[in-house]
């Protein structure tokens, strides 16, 4: 297999994991139904010319986004900010005011309410799944389908939040998008260096199937004859996103940038991962001897978490999650309930929290006080 983006050969695997589950962010609604989820391999390849990392084991066909999907975060006071944020950052500096904004993977609609809301635009979005289906707005429109050519749709921005990471053939889906005149494109993807940097070897998951650097992000836009206005980091620089326009006229040849220092990442996130992953279950299985640990937070992590390190109840026999369409749902692989904070009330013995977002620690840290519950961060807790 070629790589995604440049169709180059030379190509390095450095990670792979066997039987896991497809879905992360599907909800199950039995502990059977979790459990007996269905399952796909990942095995991680670095692309040596353009820097880009992809799962060559990844089937498309075995992800349907029409099933029930819930990956909103914006249930977070701070995630929230962050995408107003982002939304009042876009509609200033292109002065997206009383204009046309087309999203693609609206999930539940959220940012393009604050795009309406900050700018009075006109908001058109794309969603597989019935996350946006609550959405009762004259302004924001969401189409209940994947977005295509059939769809003619003209915008003055486009915009594409943590999508690209889902397609396998990126360049394929950039050149599917209308190219027009003064028109803004906007993508967010994940940083794969902050995951690579930090050993979160749960940010990667079989619905992600490629992965980004900023360099490898700029190749692939260049490759796909954009022009680039600005790539920057954002969310405790565990994202990246880009700013681009259709590049017209004459194009010249591309020249790829090789990505120097992912290799030497690469390299040591390799002997971090057996030393974390090892020290993290011999961690979890003292804790939980005489006391309940829990994890918090029922996203993709969570699930990567638990599945790879072959983690079941009754070593953790609950995840919490702020997200009320999660609650009563069940983990998918190793079947944990996932349940509301406030059922922390009916742990008797200690809790031991286990944060799998850093960024989310104070928040969560105000929730934990009325349960007297000690906090650990998968990130900087070992």
């Amino acid at each position: 297999m070629n790589c995604p983006v440049c169709y180059g050969e030379n190509l390095l695997c450095f990670f792979e994991v066997n039987n896991v589950p497809i879905f992360q962010q599907f909800l199950l609604k039995s502990k059977e139904e979790a459990i007996s989820v269905k399952r796909g391999d990942i095995s991680l390849k670095l692309c040596q010319n353009c820097g880009v990392i992809f799962n060559d084991k990844f089937k498309e066909e075995l992800i349907d986004y029409k099933l029930p999907y819930d990956a909103t975060q914006t249930y977070s006071p701070s995630f929230s900010k962050y995408m107003k944020r982002i939304a009042k950052y876009l509609i200033n500096k292109y002065e997206i005011k009383h204009k046309k904004v087309l999203e693609i993977g609206s999930g539940t609609g959220e940012f393009l309410l604050y795009m309406h809301k900050f700018g009075d635009n006109l908001c058109i979005g794309f969603e597989p799944s019935e996350s946006a289906k609550n959405i009762n707005s004259p302004h924001v429109k969401i189409i209940n389908d994947y977005y295509s050519k059939k769809y003619n749709i003209s915008a003055d921005i486009i915009i594409c939040r943590h999508v690209l990471e889902h397609i396998f053939n990126p360049r394929e889906f950039l050149k599917s998008l209308p190219k027009l005149d003064k028109c803004i494109y906007f993508f967010e993807v994940p940083n794969v260096v902050w995951s690579l940097e930090n050993t979160a070897f749960y940010d990667f998951y079989y619905e992600h199937c490629i992965y980004f650097s900023t360099i490898s992000l700029s190749n692939l836009f260049k490759l796909s004859e954009f022009e680039i206005l600005k790539i920057g980091k954002g969310f405790y620089n565990q994202y990246i996103w880009i700013e681009a326009t259709w590049k017209k006229g004459k194009k010249n040849k591309v020249q790829i940038k090789q990505d120097k220092s992912i290799k030497k990442l690469i390299k040591n996130f390799q002997h971090k991962y057996e030393v974390f992953s090892q020290k993290w279950r011999k961690l979890i299985e003292n804790f939980s001897k005489s006391n309940t640990v829990v994890l918090w937070g029922a996203g993709a992590r969570a699930v990567a978490f638990l599945n790879y390190l072959k983690i079941e109840p009754p070593l953790i026999e609950y995840v919490v999650d702020i997200n009320p369409s999660k609650h009563n749902k069940f983990i998918p692989g190793t079947g944990q309930k996932i349940v509301p904070p406030e059922f922390l009330e009916k742990i008797s013995s200690n809790i031991y929290v286990i944060i799998t977002n850093p960024a989310y620690y104070n928040e969560i840290e105000k929730q934990c006080k009325p349960y007297k519950a000690k906090i650990f961060s998968l990130i900087n807790s070992l």
